[in-house]
């Protein structure tokens, strides 16, 4: 009888000698699902930020957008801005988002191009955490993941050539 059939005396069921199954069968059975909770919580989270875009208001036009809510102004928050006076990669998001969820959609590519991707990005979260807090967790999820995260990367990387081109090459002319 070979080893990994052996009956040890634990009760325990033998060890299978060797998995035949595809490598991507495999990596889904051995990726652990995540929890309801968790999967409710991200979906929560989206929706919380979404409803904060259409509660904040835009107030103003171009780079000098301010964001108010019930009227109170908000002050800058990137500690980066206000530390170097230099835009941050992520400077404009929050009020892009915002002019977006206003359907003021070219203030918004005009604030930052990618808050656009951004909404999308997040929106793009929900089909498979809705699956997977359904109880159910369909082989497509993990593959719309890896997609998820391979468009996270691509969009990052994008992101942050448009801060260097608009923060160096832009910025000497003036342009910010």
């Amino acid at each position: 009888m070979p080893p990994a059939a052996e009956d040890s005396g634990s009760g325990a069921a033998p060890l299978p000698q060797e998995d035949r199954r595809a490598p991507a069968a495999v990596a889904l059975r051995s990726a652990a699902p995540s929890s309801r909770a968790s999967n409710l919580a991200v979906m929560g989270v989206i929706l919380v930020l979404l409803v904060a875009g259409a509660l904040l208001h835009p107030d103003g036009s171009g780079e000098r957008t301010a964001l108010s809510l019930l009227g109170l102004p908000l002050p800058t928050l990137c500690w980066f801005r206000l530390t170097t006076g230099i835009p941050c990669p992520g400077c404009g998001l929050t009020r892009a988002v915002t002019l977006l969820m206003h359907g003021r959609l070219g203030a918004s590519l005009a604030m930052h191009p990618f808050g656009i991707a951004t909404v999308g990005l997040a929106l793009l979260q929900i089909p498979p955490r809705a699956a997977r807090a359904s109880g159910s967790t369909p082989a497509w999820s993990f593959r719309w993941d890896r997609l998820w995260s391979y468009t996270l990367l691509v969009t990052a990387l994008l992101m942050m050539s448009w801060w260097v081109l608009r923060v160096g090459a832009l910025g000497l002319m003036g342009a910010r």
